[in-house]
């Protein structure tokens, strides 16, 4: 059970090992050693005002309280607002230098989001002069249904692959 407290600012900084990662998540890794026999650590976790849903395990939570997570040892806790859009890699492109031609996009559902992927050659500093691609993407609430928008690229289409795929990941719902 969450315990809000009175005063969410300086409940917040003492939230000291968390982190905002971009603007619509809150990761919280784990610092302590956990079980290893059952491979799962446990922690606290402060989460700001609002809704929040896990990354990974899609379950929401209610924000402004401290809750308990529990995760693999290997696992780091992440935390996403409604709204939020979430570009990935697909599992062939992490870790190299060219844009992937196949994109995980996790939606977190609850308010309406956009998300800008801005790409470039990933080596040189050819994006100063205009070398790169922006791909907007938007989640739009209506009444009974939730619109994920992928809008054209705009700027220089030769940085990204010749066919890209995308695959669609809803999140706590």
């Amino acid at each position: 059970r969450a315990q809000v407290p009175d005063d969410h600012g300086r409940t917040a900084y003492r939230a000291a090992d968390q982190y905002w990662f971009g603007s619509q998540l809150v990761a919280a890794p784990i610092l302590r050693p956990g079980s290893r026999a059952a491979g799962r650590a446990a922690r606290k976790v402060w989460l700001p005002p609002g809704q929040w849903t896990g990354f990974f395990t899609g379950r929401t939570y209610a924000g402004g309280a401290w809750i308990r997570v529990q995760a693999g040892l290997e696992d780091i806790p992440v935390f996403a607002r409604p709204g939020a859009i979430v570009p990935l890699a697909g599992p062939d492109g992490r870790g190299g230098l060219d844009n992937p031609d196949l994109l995980d996009v996790y939606l977190f559902p609850g308010a309406d989001g956009t998300f800008e992927l801005y790409e470039d050659d990933g080596l040189t500093t050819r994006y100063q002069q205009g070398a790169h691609a922006v791909t907007r993407m938007d989640l739009v609430r209506q009444p009974g249904c939730l619109t994920f928008r992928l809008h054209p690229v705009e700027g220089d289409r030769s940085l990204l692959p010749a066919v890209r795929r995308y695959t669609l990941h809803m999140r706590g719902t």
